[in-house]
């Protein structure tokens, strides 16, 4: 049984600081695990000489995840923002990115995480202004889509997918809403 969504309003989508605590309660139990393999005395041992590079890539690894989930605990993002008008993604660009530039919405999966891709349309994309790390790692080029993730958020992946497809159906055109229409039968009649 599924609830319509009201796509007129605009929806915030907030993060939810316990999942960041849990990651970075895991990240420490990682860095200790770590600095145990450092500081043991594995010489006895047939694989004590690896023990001690484990360790300390482990150190370096969930140490710098560590400090980026104290960061983001400490200066919370801004929400998701869902509206008639476009799609907000603050780790992305500040801008809002209209309906009419989105040219697919999909679901993808890796690693047993899920994901929800927004496919952009080159000319739009080409006019949104990214974030500085997002420009970097894109060396100058116009993104083609935008990934989002409900690993923090405050709601589930399911729910994330359903809310962005619903506004993408209202306001995307009827190319997409059609687009879209065909691709939920399809996945309907696969589970």
């Amino acid at each position: 049984m599924s609830t319509a969504v009201d796509t007129s309003l605009v929806r915030e989508i907030k993060e939810d600081q316990t999942k960041k605590v849990w990651l970075l309660f895991v990240a420490i139990v990682f860095v200790a695990g770590g600095y145990w393999l450092v500081t043991g005395d594995f010489s006895s041992t047939r694989r004590g000489a690896i023990a001690a590079y484990i360790g300390w890539a482990s150190l370096i690894f969930f140490g710098v995840g560590a400090l980026a989930f104290v960061y983001m605990l400490l200066r919370p993002g801004m929400p998701i923002s869902l509206s008639p008008m476009g799609i907000m993604v603050p780790r992305f660009s500040r801008d809002t990115l209209p309906w009419a530039g989105v040219t697919d919405v999909s679901e993808q999966r890796m690693y047993s995480q899920k994901y929800v891709d927004l496919a952009l349309d080159p000319v739009v994309a080409q006019n949104l202004t990214l974030k500085s790390n997002v420009r970097f790692f894109l060396a100058g080029k116009a993104p083609s889509k935008i990934t989002v993730s409900a690993g923090t958020l405050q709601i589930t992946h399911g729910e994330l997918l359903s809310i962005i497809v619903a506004y993408a159906k209202a306001h995307g055109g009827d190319a997409l809403a059609a687009r879209l229409t065909s691709k939920s039968a399809r996945l309907a009649r696969q589970s």
